[in-house]
């Protein structure tokens, strides 16, 4: 499973409930129960593991659950159990909940490429677009990972496609994020270049310096919308984005039209 920094994953009681069971029955042993809960991240004094391994699961899970360390005990229960007896229970077990996640981050990052795309268009200051591009950067990124990915692409990618439709469009995915994180490095690159005080060793340096920045920010900024356009578009077109969810909206489209 990808590493996520969006929150917790969000199980039901009877999700919950479940998964204390099936642990109980799939690892016994006291010390590797403290040393899976551990691996969640939370606090072991805080978790009282003793009773029977049904009483320290429900114990270990709810502590998780209420200290919003749920994904760290997912990973670390994935690695223990894989190749296991109930490995396949554990994933199918879990994978409504990896799905309803997936989609929620999915439509997070596209939010986030959406204000991006909102920002620049309409922001002239570069030190304005520096944090939506930062933003930005990490969803490319998230993006990326999850199209590489073999638990997360066949949840954003339709099912209905051929072996090679879906090579192609996990291919697309991957060159869209790579010609969109250039071009947003290089816009970074541009505003951090703006704060570097402009240089004045002979007469009329500064004005000509402050000129060539203005237009290497006005080209690397046409660069980045057109990579983010184009990229929005891509999502829309190849990924099963959440119900509801559009990457690009109807001026988007007109402007890539044009």
């Amino acid at each position: 499973m990808a590493p996520d920094v969006h929150g917790e994953l969000k199980f039901t009681d009877a999700q919950l409930t479940e998964l204390e069971q099936l642990l109980a029955e799939a690892i016994e042993e006291p010390d590797d129960i403290r040393r899976l809960v551990r691996q969640s991240g939370i606090l072991m004094a805080h978790v009282d593991l003793t009773g029977t391994p049904a009483n320290r699961w429900h114990e270990g899970v709810r502590k998780c659950a209420a200290r919003g360390a749920m994904r760290g005990l997912v990973q670390a229960l994935t690695v223990e159990l894989d190749g296991g007896p109930r490995s396949r229970d554990f994933q199918e077990m879990l994978a409504p909940i990896v799905r309803a996640d997936t989609a929620r981050i999915l439509a997070d990052e596209v939010a986030w490429l959406r204000k991006a795309l909102t920002v620049v268009s309409e922001v002239e200051d570069p030190m304005l677009v520096y944090d939506p591009l930062r933003q930005a950067r990490r969803s490319i990124l998230d993006l990326r990972a999850r199209i590489d990915d073999e638990q997360s692409w066949p949840i954003i990618i339709s099912n209905k496609l051929t072996d090679s439709e879906v090579t192609r469009v996990r291919n697309d995915v991957a060159e869209g994020c790579f010609s969109l994180l250039s071009a947003v490095d290089q816009l970074l690159g541009v505003v951090r270049e703006s704060e570097v005080p402009t240089p004045s060793r002979w007469p009329g340096e500064e004005v000509i310096v402050a000129s060539h920045r203005r237009i290497a920010a006005l080209d690397a900024r046409r660069q980045v919308l057109s990579q983010l356009r184009l990229f929005l578009q891509l999502l829309d077109r190849d990924l099963l984005l959440p119900s509801g969810v559009s990457a690009l909206g109807s001026e988007d489209n007109v402007a890539i039209r044009r």
